[in-house]
């Protein structure tokens, strides 16, 4: 994956998450496309590479990965913390609080799937 963004710019916190989300769709223009490259895509937003997608990362690559689909009209940052808080409520089975590559791929029930199911 590519190095690490520090996307984070700001000490308040408000400011930094609305940023950062700017940040990330522009960085998004250059990710995998998530239909044909599940696992490059879970490995482009895993930006930590902890090899999970924490709550933070699921808000930036869906609003990103939406803003390329879906252009101008694609939910903003507010509107992708639901998404992702329900997402999350569906395929972290674990609860840990973050999605490892396992639930994202796995097939059907996996956030990759769903989110191809609800999004594209």
């Amino acid at each position: 994956p590519p190095p690490a963004l520090n996307w984070s710019t700001s000490n308040d916190q408000a400011l930094a998450d609305a940023m950062e989300f700017e940040n990330a769709i522009e960085y998004g223009r250059a990710c995998p496309d998530l239909k044909t490259d599940k696992e490059i895509w879970f490995e482009f937003w895993d930006r930590d590479s902890s090899g999970t997608l924490d709550r933070r990362e699921l808000t930036n690559a869906l609003g990103a990965t939406l803003r390329r689909v879906q252009g101008e009209g694609s939910p903003d940052r507010p509107t992708c913390e639901l998404q992702v808080d329900m997402l999350m409520a569906m395929c972290d089975t674990s609860t840990a609080g973050s999605i490892t590559k396992s639930e994202f791929l796995t097939p059907q029930v996996g956030l990759a799937d769903s989110l191809i199911a609800n999004f594209f």
